[in-house]
């Protein structure tokens, strides 16, 4: 018994140690997975020759030059749908959208990249002098901008023109359309700076005079009425500079190019990427003039795109958690926990701690070794039975005080006794069979008594 318990407690003391080796490897490997491992993320993006894809590329380069954690691997996908698509089955980790493509509460986001606006510019030969004019002349769209963009059609249905007519052209056809009076006003959606403003010079020539831009005379009021989009200026000179335009500045509508995550994304990840992204916005501000604009979105509640919690702490200032983290796993920490737990509990009960009888069922097994022993009819059977008798014998040392008061070891030793003495007392019979008559014999006095009494008699 006492080897058992030995070996039992080298058991023990084994898989201690393999839990405090498997407690370790783990702590390590989280903290190694949380700050040190080099994690690659996929973004899909619609054109990789876009404005969203060379910014991406630019803040990747920046962390690759930093040693920084973080790895932007852009993977192009055609359209802002097939983007979204990937993001959804987790085929990236990040997609670059704007705004108002993104339906649902299933993404959030991280940044905006930078602000696309929308504008119309005239000729001065055009028949078209505001935005009344607009609903009586076609409006030519160069590429890069689609006919059916919503920022564009947004913007003129709230300024009086609810049915435009959008013509598309090449880049290198915008020129002689609006010369020939095929089209006699441009419109465009695009951030600023960025291809629009770098193809302007090809659109109008010294043909077209004076340039104009009509302004929407409170973009605030018209941006509350349509929550995808917000109210910005285009700045005098924005697109060409000799001669300016727009002369002065114009208000207008804007939307975000977001980066957007799935809303499940773990917090403490989307935090240390977030501060990443801003670290790149302030090393990359004079480079590339884009990451300008870069920064929160909009963080009111009844925004139209959700910021990731773990991002909005961080633009508010404060900084995710471990509790956070917990949070996340509120469901699955309990069932991990519970099941170590009933693991440890069962591999104690199994090599740790011994069982121990109660001492009422270690009476009751002495009392049928007693029957049994009555019972025998050969000493190896008998043999078996004392073996029987000295287990639990050497079952009430040791630790098996613990849980036997004084009682019951008493009533157990008396049972003991008991079951001894009949497998002797059987032994015997079978060694001798006149045995048993012997002893229901009645006791007879010594020869010298009996001899004694004869005398006297």
């Amino acid at each position: 018994m006492r080897q058992r318990r030995q070996r039992r407690e080298r058991i023990a003391n084994r898989f201690l140690w393999a839990s405090l080796l498997v407690l370790l490897i783990g702590a390590g490997t989280l903290v190694y997975w949380l700050y040190f491992r080099v994690t690659e993320l996929r973004v899909a993006v619609s054109n990789p020759n876009g404005e969203d894809a060379a910014t991406i590329n630019a803040i990747n380069d920046w962390l690759v030059s930093e040693r920084r954690r973080f790895r932007l691997r852009v993977i192009p996908t055609g359209s802002p749908t097939a983007s979204l698509e990937k993001l959804r089955l987790a085929e990236v980790e990040i997609a670059v959208a704007r705004g108002d493509r993104v339906e649902g509460n299933r993404f959030a986001s991280v940044m905006v990249l930078f602000n696309e606006v929308a504008g119309v510019v005239m000729p001065a030969n055009s028949p078209a002098k505001d935005w009344a004019g607009l609903n009586r002349v076609a409006i030519g769209v160069p590429r890069g901008t689609a006919p059916d963009d919503p920022l564009l059609l947004s913007l003129l249905r709230l300024n009086g023109v609810p049915n435009p007519r959008l013509v598309s052209l090449e880049t290198d056809a915008v020129r002689g359309a609006i010369e020939r009076k095929q089209v006699q006003a441009l419109g465009f959606v695009s951030p600023l700076p960025g291809y629009a403003a770098r193809n302007f010079h090809l659109y109008f020539g010294p043909k077209s005079g004076e340039l104009t831009m009509p302004t929407v005379d409170d973009p605030d009021l018209q941006a509350s009425k349509d929550k995808r989009f917000t109210s910005a200026t285009i700045v005098p000179g924005s697109l060409r500079t000799n001669t300016p335009v727009p002369s002065e500045t114009i208000g207008t509508l804007s939307v975000g190019r977001h980066m957007l995550v799935r809303t499940n994304v773990n917090a403490l990840v989307i935090a240390q990427l977030v501060r990443n992204l801003i670290d790149a916005r302030r090393a990359l501000f004079s480079a590339q003039p884009l990451l300008k604009q870069a920064g929160s979105p909009d963080l009111e509640a009844d925004s139209f795109i959700k910021v990731h919690d773990a991002a909005k702490k961080i633009y508010n200032g404060d900084e995710p958690s471990w509790r956070d983290m917990a949070l996340e796993w509120i469901y699955l920490v309990p069932m991990i926990l519970g099941a170590i737990g009933s693991l440890a509990v069962w591999i104690f009960q199994r090599y740790v701690h011994p069982d121990f009888t109660d001492p009422s069922d270690l009476v009751t097994n002495l009392l049928e070794i007693k029957l049994e022993a009555s019972r025998a009819t050969t000493e190896a059977k008998l043999h078996t039975l004392l073996h029987r008798v000295e287990a639990i014998a050497e079952e009430l040392t040791g630790e098996a005080y613990e849980y036997a008061d004084i009682e019951g070891t008493g009533a157990v030793l008396s049972a003991i006794l008991i079951a001894e003495n009949q497998i002797n007392e059987r032994r015997a019979q079978l060694r001798d069979p006149a045995h048993a008559l012997k002893r229901e014999a009645a006791p007879q006095a010594p020869a010298e008594f009996r001899a004694e009494r004869g005398g006297r008699a």
